[in-house]
């Protein structure tokens, strides 16, 4: 007879131990040779589980192959849980094993599926495995929150980026990286411009990766930003460790992060949420023509809740409110920042939390409410931390000599510092080509 022979471990540090794949395979072989069988393939996975959903075993898949091609006998195993742990598995293999009559051998346990007794002792053997898997998973789960409870950090892994790997210490020059996002995420930049620019400033990982907006999202709402142990998603330990944003800070995060979906796309366009449309009031998003041509529209259903009835030109319209700001930024004196007081108990800090965390105040109440306690003063941007990349203190003129330079997010601060809307009304005549007239511009305070 010619046998197939397939061995499985769990866990790669196993080796030295009985069920690793190498004593399986010499178990096997002896299997074979007391009973005068020929070895026809070996297959064998290592560091896969047979337990777990999802979990893709190719040493269990290419012996599948292998019996469906046909040419074996027998499949032999040194235990059947090394073969699968799961129900729905067995009967896939024992399907191939029906229809290609191949029977199934262990080393170890009474098995043979050549009578109906001993295919109900296969299926009797599968189900103890399978409570067992289930029984040493639960002791596992138990065995973690107890640690986690405890505070203490959890086993192997990657080294968390801005701590320690017992996260016993700040790593300062991660951390750092680390509140410079949080603050840029409060002032209103998103996720993926934040990693795209990591990326681009060579900014790796804790274990060499480059950034990604998943990474930098799951870092930021992590709860050892703090300080706190969590397990499973919710804190089961406070002060565990020490912490790199202060509370408020990350709560803020977590509410800007939380109310983001985490499947929309950043938006690309440089006045998205800014223009309304003059018919019915709704935003305009980006979008593109029947001509293939850029353009701001009033989406209607099914992508939108507009009246489809409002257009613009999205490179012409951006240029004319761009041009717009730059002329008010050179018109009027930007003198040295006012620094937003940093006790958060302040009333900047209890505003920004009112907007930000409460949802107590629409945007256009934050802004007018934020330029009355800055002062009367008409210039906006100087006074305002609006973006990292702005520097402190910078003069109108210099603002507009640098525009070009600026970031993109930069620039959208910027207009949203000056701007509280644009609205677009309709064409008076269809075909004329861009028509400024038809924007009508709604500054901050006005």
């Amino acid at each position: 007879m010619r046998a197939v022979i397939y061995a499985r471990v769990s866990r790669a540090a196993d080796r030295s131990s009985e069920t690793s794949t190498p004593r399986q395979i010499a178990n096997c072989r002896s299997y074979l040779s007391s009973r005068e069988w020929d070895e026809h393939a070996v297959f064998r996975d290592v560091d896969r589980s047979a337990y777990r959903s999802g979990v893709l075993r190719p040493g269990f898949e290419a012996m599948l192959a292998e019996l469906t091609r046909g040419g074996v006998d027998v499949l032999v195993v040194w235990k059947l849980d090394r073969l699968t742990r799961r129900s729905r598995d067995f009967e896939r293999v024992w399907s191939v094993c029906e229809d290609h009559r191949v029977a199934l051998a262990s080393v170890t346990e009474p098995v043979d599926t050549t009578t109906p007794i001993g295919l109900a002792i296969v299926r009797v053997l599968l189900t103890f495995a399978s409570v067992e898997s289930t029984v040493k998973g639960e002791r596992l789960a138990a065995r973690f929150r107890e640690k986690a409870t405890r505070g203490l950090p959890h086993e192997g892994g990657v080294r968390p980026f801005g701590h320690s790997r017992d996260r016993s210490e700040v790593i300062e020059g991660e951390a750092v990286l680390l509140r410079e996002a949080a603050q840029r995420i409060i002032h209103g930049e998103g996720v993926v411009a934040i990693a795209r620019d990591f990326r681009a400033r060579g900014v790796v990982g804790s274990c060499g990766v480059p950034w990604t907006h998943t990474g930098m999202r799951s870092s930021l709402l992590s709860a050892r930003m703090v300080g706190d142990r969590s397990y499973r998603g919710d804190v089961v330990a406070r002060d565990c460790f020490p912490a790199i944003l202060d509370r408020n800070t990350h709560e803020l995060v977590r509410h800007i992060l939380d109310d983001t979906p985490k499947r929309a796309r950043p938006s690309r366009s440089l006045l998205q949420g800014l223009l309304r449309c003059g018919l019915c009031g709704q935003h305009l998003t980006a979008a593109m023509s029947s001509k293939k041509s850029l353009i701001y529209k009033c989406a209607g259903s099914p992508y939108g809740q507009g009246c489809d009835r409002i257009s613009i030109s999205r490179p012409l319209v951006e240029d004319l409110l761009v041009r717009a700001v730059r002329d008010r930024l050179r018109r009027r004196s930007m003198r040295r920042q006012r620094a937003e007081p940093s006790d958060p108990t302040g009333r900047l800090r209890e505003l920004n939390r009112a907007y930000f965390v409460a949802g107590a105040l629409s945007r256009a109440e934050f802004y007018a409410t934020r330029q009355t306690l800055l002062s009367d003063d008409d210039d906006r941007a100087d006074r305002w931390n609006i973006h990292p990349d702005i520097p402190p203190g910078a003069s109108g003129r210099e603002l507009d000599r640098r525009w070009d330079e600026l970031t993109r997010s930069a620039q959208r601060a910027l207009l949203e510092a000056f701007l509280d809307r644009a609205v677009v009304a309709p064409a008076p005549v269809r075909g004329g080509g861009f028509q400024p007239e038809r924007v009508h511009l709604h500054w901050h305070g006005t």
